[in-house]
């Protein structure tokens, strides 16, 4: 096996977790001497074909409008547009392996290429494709494509999560797969290079994401407002990312002067603004209702922050209360007042949990991932 094409609608600079991973896992690949394509979404100032880092992009058009968000329409044109694409893409890149991640949109045309050619295909689910995952959002959308998702993962050469929450859920929906549990990755050394800046007098809590329902960033701003309220004034929360709730989130901070000075928006950041983020906070928050396993952990984990975090799937594997952070139950959200205080009182728990996260992002680099998936496209792991 030497050559591996990737078919992902998303793929820096679009997208978020799926398409870092995915260019991660491509790219150590080709450093390894695989010839490696993937096939991903056109964007407006990306060119059609590319190599960049020995990877070759293939970019099919699909009315793509946004950066940081791909509407169902767009996925369905992705979907379309894949199919349509794909045979010339064979004959192109003629791989030995296909590696889709996430089964809707990308499984068809995987589907596709071993009914039509033979090739072996595996399917690295992600979440939001994952039938029962976020079932208020997407609970209409997967009652129209579950039957889509079955053929996909029925005629896979094998099932990827990055959770064992995430494989718990694929396997209530579909049980006669063994899936694979790979965990995400992180590049620790890039994030240790960078200076981290100490904060004395104040805990600045930093939250990274799409600002979208299920994220529950609401849940963040009431525990400051709350510390407000009582007279705290050291506890500061920077939100980063861009989303259809920004505008609903912003109104609960409204005209309060005070909140306002306490919380504060970034909006969409690059990753060495990022990077730059999670260098200045002491603590990296999530509250979110479920997750397959959130990137954005491990890499405050690499950049040594605490993590205060609500128990969602794929989070648990990641944060170990009272080592590295604290679990906040979803019943007890008051807790994240308590969480915070404590953390900017006792100064050297706090150093202990950061210290705690850096040592534990390094059991989770990519060239692990990488192996991983090596030995099950060669049937070493399934």
């Amino acid at each position: 096996m030497k050559k591996i094409l990737f078919i992902n609608y998303e793929y820096p600079p679009l997208g978020g977790g799926g398409g870092n991973a995915t260019e991660q896992i491509a790219q150590i690949l080709a450093q390894k001497g695989f010839d490696v394509s993937v096939c991903t979404s056109r964007y407006r100032g990306l060119r059609k074909c590319e190599t960049v880092k020995g990877v070759r992009i293939l970019r099919l058009p699909t009315l793509r409008r946004h950066l940081e968000k791909c509407s169902v329409f767009e996925m369905v044109v992705f979907v379309l547009s894949s199919l349509w694409h794909m045979v010339p893409i064979f004959f192109r890149t003629r791989p030995d392996r296909v590696i889709c991640f996430f089964s809707i949109p990308c499984g068809p045309a995987a589907l596709l290429l071993k009914l039509l050619f033979g090739v072996p295909y595996i399917v690295a689910l992600r979440g939001g494709d994952v039938p029962g995952f976020l079932p208020e959002q997407l609970a209409r959308i997967h009652k129209v494509s579950n039957w889509l998702t079955r053929l996909v993962w029925r005629f896979s050469d094998g099932l990827t999560t990055n959770s064992q929450g995430l494989a718990a859920l694929a396997k209530a929906f579909y049980d006669r797969k063994n899936i694979n549990v790979i965990p995400n990755g992180v590049d620790a050394q890039y994030y240790r290079d960078h200076q981290r800046t100490q904060n004395q007098d104040r805990l600045t809590i930093l939250t990274v994401g799409r600002l979208s329902v299920q994220k529950h960033v609401e849940r963040l701003i009431d525990s400051i407002q709350r510390l407000v309220s009582s007279g705290q004034n050291r506890i500061f929360l920077k939100i980063a990312g861009e989303g259809p709730e920004r505008a609903r989130l912003e109104a609960l901070v409204g005209e309060d002067e005070k909140l306002k000075r306490q919380v504060i928006f970034l909006g969409w950041r690059d990753r060495e603004q990022l990077v730059q983020d999670y260098h200045t906070a002491d603590v990296f928050a999530l509250t979110s209702d479920f997750e397959g396993m959130p990137n954005v952990i491990l890499e405050a984990m690499a950049a040594s922050l605490a993590i205060v975090a609500t128990p969602a799937p794929g989070t648990v594997d990641l944060v170990f209360p009272g080592e590295n952070g604290f679990l906040i139950p979803y019943d007890q959200l008051e807790k994240l007042d308590e969480s915070f205080l404590f953390l900017l009182r006792d100064r050297v728990l706090l150093a202990k949990m950061q210290d705690k996260s850096c040592l534990m992002a390094r059991e989770y680099t990519w060239e692990k991932v990488v192996d991983a998936y090596v030995d099950l496209c060669e049937g070493r792991n399934n």
